[in-house]
């Protein structure tokens, strides 16, 4: 299997040593998020690698692909799918710190990214999109905590608010549908084990074929296996 290229691994490696901890730290852990960083750190860069990869074995050269929910732990694929690949490469989050910190990276690196703050309905809009990684967003406890909570089985049935519960399925819903219009057919999903069946749910109600990749990784941050769906026309 092919390895991103030295270029990407140093470019992945500079960025996220230039990254400071207390900056970083406290966007993915809420308390002592500087000491996460700093542990997560490597793991973050191998991780990286190793889902870029997976991308040179599965995406073909050139395209466009759009990272929904993009953070550092993104950071190894966009590269590898700019620099090795030659695909234009775009993200977006609701988190405007974040869009602000991985674009300067990318900008102060000379890699032609940008990471926007914007809702993913409207930047689907771009498209079309050969691949789309969406990795843990629907397992986001800020955005989705009912979601969250049963998909990790941390919610135990008498304590869910159905209602609650409904209008996140329902926007979420509604979330793929307007991010996997845009796909091309063939395309490529990124996502994670636990958020698959939404993606799953989206291919049924629209008569399309969904195939499963037999390789994993595991996501950097917050350790969920990522894996990825190829979706073609029914």
């Amino acid at each position: 299997m092919t390895d991103p290229s030295s270029k990407v691994r140093k470019t992945l490696r500079s960025i996220l040593d230039s990254f400071d901890p207390k900056v970083v730290g406290p966007m993915y852990c809420t308390e002592g998020g500087e000491a996460f960083w700093t542990k997560r750190r490597d793991a973050v860069r191998k991780g990286g690698e190793a889902w870029g990869r997976e991308l040179l074995r599965l995406l073909p050269h050139g395209g466009r692909s759009l990272y929904f929910g993009a953070g550092v732990a993104e950071l190894g694929g966009m590269l590898t799918e700019r620099i090795d690949l030659g695909r234009a490469v775009q993200g977006c989050t609701l988190r405007a710190e974040e869009a602000e910190l991985l674009t300067q990276a990318f900008h102060d690196h000379d890699v032609d990214i940008v990471v926007e703050a914007r809702d993913v309905r409207d930047a689907a809009n771009d498209g079309p999109f050969t691949h789309i990684s969406a990795v843990s967003v629907f397992t986001d406890p800020e955005f989705w905590p009912e979601v969250c909570g049963v998909t990790y089985g941390r919610l135990p049935p008498p304590l869910l608010d159905v209602g609650a519960f409904e209008r996140e399925r329902s926007e979420i819903r509604a979330i793929c549908q307007a991010v996997g219009e845009p796909l091309t057919r063939p395309g490529l999903i990124t996502t994670t084990v636990e958020e698959a069946a939404w993606w799953l749910d989206w291919v049924d109600r629209n008569d399309l074929v969904a195939a499963a990749d037999d390789a994993t990784v595991d996501a950097a941050v917050v350790g969920d296996p990522i894996g990825w769906l190829s979706i073609s026309g029914a």
